[in-house]
């Protein structure tokens, strides 16, 4: 079961199914976007659909900025 922290992390509504299976502590941290950048696309969310998105367009050469209020994959989707 994760912690009650972890909550704070996302909009506590629903619990993400991935979870239980690796808790926020492991996950990789990024730092805040302190300057302006260029890029062929921007993806805003990083839940599976920004992160399926922008792996895809990455797969294909594109240069892609993935945005999140939040910490990658933290919603419940």
């Amino acid at each position: 079961m994760p912690s009650k922290s972890h909550f704070l992390d996302t909009s506590g509504e629903n619990d993400p199914v991935w979870i239980h299976a690796e808790p926020y502590s492991k996950r990789p941290q990024f730092p805040k976007l302190t300057e302006d950048l260029t890029t062929d696309a921007c993806v805003i969310g990083s839940g599976i659909a920004g992160v399926s998105t922008s792996y895809e367009l990455v797969s294909r050469g594109v240069k892609v900025v993935m945005l999140d209020a939040r910490d990658i994959l933290s919603g419940e989707s």
